[in-house]
């Protein structure tokens, strides 16, 4: 937060802060998501949530976070910490992923990054600049063509 919205000036602020912080621990290995229960023990802590992209890597499946190895990992997770009675979050990369992470029973979702919103707006500029059949049809060197060669 930056000085211009008063953060922390405020002596109600000051003396409420920490029963209005929720401290959510991220579970991205799977030495991590063993220790659950250890974690969901200690004062404080308030929830889960499970990167699905670094979980998948720990797992030797960099790239692939919906290898079979890592949806039943995470669903065990899931269930432990529903059992636990802590909420657990991911994040999803597209509106389907976020679907099925919903009807799996995550209590919370990111929808993208932000990473991955620039990525995906970047992408659909370059396709903008591609003829139908993939040709570019812009140049540094002679602009865009409105027709292809």
């Amino acid at each position: 937060m930056s000085r211009a919205s008063r953060f922390g000036t405020q002596p109600n602020y000051i003396r409420s802060a920490n029963r209005s912080v929720g401290v959510i621990v991220e579970t991205e290995t799977p030495q991590a998501v063993e220790q659950i229960e250890a974690i969901s023990s200690v004062d404080g802590m308030d929830a889960f949530f499970l990167g699905m992209a670094d979980l998948s890597a720990a797992m030797g499946h960099a790239g692939v976070p919906d290898h079979p190895a890592v949806v039943d990992l995470m669903s065990r997770t899931l269930q432990r910490c529903k059992a636990l009675g802590k909420p657990i979050g991911t994040v999803a990369a597209s509106a389907e992923l976020v679907a099925q992470h919903r009807a799996a029973g995550f209590d919370f979702i990111g929808g993208a990054s932000d990473l991955g919103l620039m990525m995906n707006a970047a992408q659909k500029v370059i396709a903008a600049l591609r003829s139908p059949s993939g040709e570019h049809v812009h140049s540094l060197a002679t602009g865009t063509r409105s027709s292809p060669s």
